[in-house]
Formats: structure tokens, sequence, C-alpha cells
């Protein structure tokens, strides 16, 4: 409706059309067993062109992902933050997985919002159908049939910058904004040599500090543009759990001191308190290291968690996760005391 009360009709007065039952544009098949849903993730809008620019909103979700149920990925082999191809008969896409029981068996979930300018191999609209609706033009994003399978990487790492930057070759990334720049997680078939070159072509000005150990596959590289951090590149190893430890430094700003420099490709950081877990709260920046934290120290209700760290207490749109995360806590806790209990109790010996 206009600011004339009057619709986009012929008439002018609204139309209503009944609703039929849906009917499969592309049913599944032996080769395209699961049915894919799209849509979007709590903190992000369409192309994330102005929400994607929000470090505290991108720390949530900060990968694109395939949410899979516990059932089918046991079945096809995959594991929780590995990764899977993503096959329909329009194009695939190699994304993260994240099982979960919300998806019901034969389904899977992908977010829209990842694209080319933002990520590699992960652009969604490749997947879909080109079917819409006959009345409102609606494209069918909801009902593709789609293949899944395992795919392993040799490396991982990540990488962070001032300004993003293409990755090289046999590479899956997605950049996230963070204080001052960019971070991007990443997985590769591509050698460091490959890796670097694409890197230190940002700025060939740059000092460049590296670190190599190639018997444990581990390879570093920075570089420093007057003083300060302009990029660094984490390569092997554990390497993606050590990005908490270089960001407080990057994302400062400021001057690179002689200890900051020989903390930087150690991967450590002079600040141990440094909270690099998903932010669940953006409002108020509330991390999931210290929900769980709360919930283990007596916090079971999501009033409860609100009351110690103003978690869901604006917005509310994170009280799901917070339900969920309590109701997971619960449940393990009622395991481990099943667990104990099992285990103090007398056999017979028959």
């Amino acid at each position: 409706m206009f600011a004339d009360g009057r619709f986009f009709t012929p008439s002018g007065q609204a139309r209503f059309i009944a609703v039929e039952d849906p009917v499969l544009a592309e049913p599944p098949d032996a080769d395209f067993p699961f049915l894919l849903n799209t849509g979007r993730v709590r903190d992000q809008w369409h192309t994330m062109s102005r929400t994607g620019l929000s470090p505290k909103l991108a720390s949530h979700m900060p990968d694109p992902f395939v949410e899979v149920n516990p059932d089918d990925a046991s079945k096809l082999g995959l594991a929780e933050d590995g990764f899977a191809r993503v096959t329909t008969a329009h194009g695939n896409v190699v994304l993260r997985v994240n099982i979960t029981a919300a998806q019901v068996p034969g389904r899977i979930f992908v977010p829209i919002h990842w694209n080319d300018e933002t990520a590699g191999r992960a652009r969604v609209g490749a997947l879909v159908h080109p079917f819409t609706d006959p009345h409102s033009g609606q494209p069918d994003s909801k009902a593709v049939p789609a293949a899944l399978a395992p795919v392993c990487f040799a490396a991982d790492g990540f990488v962070l910058a001032r300004t993003r930057l293409p990755l090289p070759g046999d590479t899956v990334f997605a950049w996230t904004a963070i204080e001052g720049g960019y971070a991007a997680r990443f997985a590769t078939n591509e050698s460091f040599a490959a890796l670097f070159e694409t890197f230190a072509a940002r700025s060939r000005a740059a000092e460049q500090a590296s670190y190599n150990d190639p018997t444990r596959g581990i390879f570093r590289a920075a570089l420093i543009l007057h003083e300060r951090l302009d990029a660094v590149l984490f390569l092997g190893g554990r390497e993606k759990c050590r990005r908490g430890a270089v960001l407080p430094r990057h994302g400062g700003g400021g001057r690179l001191d002689a200890t900051a420099r020989r903390f930087l490709l150690a991967g450590k950081s002079a600040s141990a308190d440094f909270d690099a877990s998903p932010t669940i709260c953006a409002c108020f920046g509330v991390k999931s290291r210290a929900i769980l934290a709360a919930i283990a120290d007596g916090a079971c209700s999501t009033e409860a968690v609100g009351a110690r760290l103003n978690a869901g207490t604006n917005c509310g749109s994170c009280l799901p996760e917070l339900r969920r995360m309590i109701a997971a806590a619960a449940a393990q806790a009622q395991a481990q005391a099943d667990a104990s209990l099992c285990s103090a109790w007398p056999h017979s010996g028959f």
C-alpha cells in the first residue's frame, strides 16, 4: 500500500490470492537426496553490505556454513567445523559444517549472505534453481535438491589485514569485519609460498617478518608498515586457535614495540584475558565463554543470565540461543551425573 491508500494493482484495491499447496519444482532423487533451504542468520541482512561492516554483528557467525542433522552427518562422515561440498544441478559451494538437531534428516540449511566479494567458493546463489512464484515473482530458494560430500584440505589458518585481499587457488575463506580491518579463517591446498606471495604483494613497501617450520607444517608471516601491524598470516598447526592472541594488536592500531614484535609470530598475547569466543549477545557484546561460565555458576535461566551479564535483556534476538546453551549445559550435567552414578553402582558379577 502506498501513502495515498491505494495498492499497486489496476483497480488500486488489494487482491487476495488463494495459497496452493507447494509442488516441488525438482524433487530429490538418488543423485541429489537432500532438500536445501536457504535464509538469513540472526545478525546479518542480505549481502551484508551494511551489517557485514559491524565487527560486533560479524563476530556471532563469522563463516558461511551448512547445517546438517547429526544422523546425516554420521552417515556421510562429516565432522563439526570440517568442510562439505554442497552440490545441486546448478552449481556447488564448499562450506563449514554445523551439525545440529535443528535440521531434520534429509534437510540442510545454508545462509544466503556471502558472495564472491566476501568469501571463496561460498556463493549460495549459484545453488538455487531459477523457479519463481507465478504471482509475486519471489524466487524459490527453499526446496532445491542437493548432495553433500566431505572435503579435506591440507592446512588451515587465518589472515588479518587492514583491507580485504584475494586468497589464491584452492582456498576456502570468508572475510569478517574486525576493529581496524578484516579477518578470515581459511583452509587450503595451496603451498605456503603461493599464499605468502599473494599476501606480500598487498604492500611491497612493508617490512616483512616470517617464521617457517616445514617439519611441523607451520608458516607465519607479518607485514609491518610505519611500525604498525598491517597484515598477518598464520598457516598450519593449530593456527585457528591462535587468532585471538593476534587480534588485539591488529585492531588496536598502535605502534608495535619490541615486546609486541616478539610475541607476534609466537602467536601469544600479552593480554591473557582476551576472549576470542563467539559473541552471543550483540547488544552488550557478551561472549559465549562468559555465558557458559555464568551457567556453570548457577544461572540456569535466561532471566538469571540476563541479571548477571545483561545478555538477552535488550532486543531479545539472542534469547533462543541462550535457551539452547542452558538446555545443553543441563543435559551435559545430567549425563555426567548418570555416568557417575553408574560407575559407583556395585556390580553383581553376572
